[in-house]
This record gives C-alpha cells, sequence and structure tokens, in this order.
C-alpha cells in the first residue's frame, strides 16, 4: 500500500511540474470515444485510462516539441445512435488533430463515415471487422487486429496443439461469422475436422449449460470460442462444474480480470488467449504501462488488447505530429500516402513495439502472443504463436 501511494504522490508531483511548464502553450488535442457507461463501461473505462497514461507520460518528458497532449473524452456507450452523436461533436471542436475511438466493430462502422467526411484522422483500437477497411475512406486507421489477421494465427495455435476435432462456439455476429468461415477453411484443408458448431445472441444469453451438454456429447479435443470476458468467465465456469475438461481457444477479449473472478483459477487452467498485442513482450514502456496501470486497477492487473492499443493509439498520432503531421494530413502522414515525409512513417517505443500502416489503414506486421491463466489465478506469458501457412 505504502509504495502504491508513493507512486501515485510521484506521479502528482510530476505532473504538477508539467502543467506549470506548459501554462503558455496551446496543447494537441485527441479525442478518445469509449463506453463510460452501459454493459460495454469496464473495458471502455481501461481504453481510457490507457489513453491517459500515454498523455502523462508524454506530458511528463516535455510534451510534443513543447506543447502537452489534452485529451477530449466522450462517452459513446458503445452505442452507435450515441456514438454518431459523439463523433460529431469531436469532428466539431476544429482544436482536435485525431480520434482514438470505440471498443468495437458496431460503432466503428457508424462514425467511420463521419469522420471520413470531416476529415478527422479516426484510429480504431478495438474494431476488427475486416470490411471496416474496405471502403477506401482516407481517414480511418486502425491498430488492433482484424479478423483476417486474428483467426489465421488462433487457428495456428490450435494446429499446433495437434487437435484432430474441434468445436466452435461464438457470438452471432460479424466476428463470430468471421471466425466460422475461417475454421471452416482450415477443416477443409484436413487440419482438423469440426464436429460441434453452435453460436448464441450475445447479452441475451447467459446460461451455457445446455451447449455444454451438447459439446460433450462429442468427442471434440479443443473449443474454439468468440466472446466477451463476462461470457468467456460464465462459460469456463460451467464447463468446470459439468466436468467438460478440454482446452479453450480465445482471443484476447477475454484477458480481463472479470474472466477470472467468474470462473476462478481452476475454470481458466484450460485457456489460452492469443492476440496482438501482448502485455508481456517485457519491453520498458510495457514494463512502466503495466506499473502504472496497476496504481488504479491492483498490482498484476493485465489490461485486454484494446486498452494496450489505445494507449499506442495515443502514442501514434502525437509520434506523428511531433515529426511534422497536421490535422490536416495526420492520416496520409500514418499511411505513407502523399510523400509527405521521407522514409516510412514507423511509430516506436509502442507496447506493440514498433508499427507501420499500409494505404488501407491497416496496420503491418504483429507479434501474437499466447496468455494464460496459473494456479494463483494469474495472467502471464506462455511464449509466441508460429504462423502456420495454411495454404489459401
Amino acid at each position: 500500500m505504502k509504495k502504491s501511494l508513493f507512486v501515485v504522490l510521484a506521479i502528482v508531483m510530476v505532473l504538477m511540474t508539467a502543467v506549470v511548464a506548459f501554462a503558455d502553450e496551446k496543447p494537441i488535442k485527441i479525442g478518445i470515444s469509449m463506453p463510460l457507461t452501459g454493459p460495454s463501461a469496464e473495458g471502455g473505462l481501461k481504453q481510457v485510462y490507457a489513453a491517459e497514461i500515454a498523455r502523462d507520460m508524454i506530458n511528463e518528458k516535455g510534451g510534443v516539441n513543447g506543447r502537452p497532449i489534452e485529451l477530449v473524452i466522450l462517452d459513446d456507450a458503445a452505442d452507435a445512435a450515441q456514438a454518431a452523436t459523439v463523433a460529431q461533436q469531436l469532428c466539431d471542436d476544429e482544436d482536435i488533430v485525431g480520434v482514438v475511438v470505440h471498443s468495437g466493430s458496431a460503432v466503428s462502422a457508424v462514425t467511420e463515415q463521419i469522420f471520413e467526411e470531416n476529415k478527422m484522422t479516426n484510429l480504431h483500437p478495438a474494431s476488427s471487422v475486416d470490411a471496416l477497411s474496405t471502403y477506401g475512406y482516407v481517414y480511418f486507421v486502425r491498430n488492433s487486429i482484424r479478423s483476417s489477421a486474428l483467426n489465421p494465427m488462433i487457428a495456428s495455435y490450435i494446429v499446433g496443439e495437434k487437435p484432430s476435432k474441434i468445436g466452435l462456439l461464438y457470438q452471432n455476429s460479424d466476428g463470430g461469422a468471421d471466425l466460422s468461415d475461417y475454421a471452416h477453411k482450415v477443416a477443409d484443408a484436413g487440419y482438423f475436422d469440426i464436429v460441434f458448431e453452435e453460436k448464441f445472441n450475445s447479452g441475451t444469453e447467459v446460461d451455457f449449460s445446455t451447449l455444454v451438454t451438447k459439446l460433450m456429447s462429442t468427442d471434440a479435443e479443443l473449443l474454439w470460442i468468440f466472446m466477451n470476458y463476462t461470457e468467456g468467465g460464465t462459460l469456463l465456469k460451467q464447463m468446470l462444474d459439468m466436468g467438460c475438461d478440454i482446452p479453450v481457444a480465445a482471443d484476447n477479449w477475454l484477458t480481463y480480470t472479470t474472466t477470472i473472478e467468474i470462473a476462478g483459477a481452476e475454470g481458466c487452467k484450460n485457456l489460452t488467449c492469443v492476440g496482438s498485442p501482448s502485455p508481456f513482450t517485457g519491453l520498458p514502456v510495457t514494463e512502466e504501462f503495466l506499473k502504472r496501470f496497476g496504481v488504479k486497477y491492483g498490482e498484476g492487473a493485465v489490461p485486454n488488447g484494446p486498452a494496450l492499443n489505445t494507449f499506442d493509439g495515443v502514442m501514434i498520432i502525437a509520434q506523428a505530429i511531433e515529426q511534422g503531421a497536421t490535422k490536416e494530413n495526420l492520416a496520409q502522414w500514418l499511411k505513407n500516402m502523399d510523400n509527405l515525409h521521407e522514409g516510412k512513417f514507423v511509430a516506436t517505443n509502442l507496447i506493440n513495439d514498433k508499427m507501420s500502416f499500409d494505404e488501407t489503414g491497416e496496420m503491418e506486421d504483429a507479434l501474437f502472443g499466447m496468455i494464460r491463466v496459473n494456479e494463483k489465478g494469474e495472467f502471464y506469458g506462455a511464449g509466441w504463436v508460429e504462423k502456420v501457412d495454411f495454404g489459401f
């Protein structure tokens, strides 16, 4: 407790010094739209805190070319209608240079057109549906892993575990459909057989016992799932209680402490989450982020992928502005368009180590880590996934 208090006081002292130093400098404003209320608020609040950590780390080192970073934070409640209103509010603020927005694809699909019409660079840290980058929008950028990049890596992990028969359980959503489509391609290529497949309606179904019973009637050796941390924790707890003891593969949507709180360490013993970025890179910036994240959420707390990406998102915008990007050309600068700078823009000192983007706004290259839960109920890094070339 004393150590945590000391860290908090030290950070406050540094920030007070920074405020004085920046007193006469116009801030660089970055918009943040996340769910601060509603069923997705737990994740959204962590994303906001991650953005605040990035802001503080930048400002403590003198800001961007002597100017402080300021965040304009609004609540989209993960609701499409509210997110549209929030997006327009952010666009109407002429001082905002770019925005880091949303906790999922459904709201991004609504707002990216609004941002495009207003020529506002919009960076998405938690939206995976492939179609978002297919509309030719200049101002769309994302540093989250799209489904077509994530599912091959989860499949690579699964194939490495060598199950001959697997089950699929996923939300009735675009993300779930993407998982199913890819899993069937891998199965058709002869890597495994799919002997169980079910989808469910997120937000309305909270009892998976009937589906677990059905799964147990098959000879599936591993279950591949797509669901949020509350659903995942509930499923894992029910599998434990019903004696369903098979490995479960998921993305890093389940790397919330809520998953462990619901399922317990024993319920999570068979869970492996595959995702990027990993909070276990060991990089100095990651270690500093985790230390600060732990001040608020408890020592050893592990942020999920969207929170890590939100931190990186603020860092990426700040680095581009520092190198010469402006509000008007920020997206083109990030995407290496229009010959705005010499060489290729590559953001560095990120949790994801380093990052660049192609002209569609998709990030290039990423390391995928495996995250598991130990007997003490703590997430830990379990190594890296080696990509399999499935031939399609």
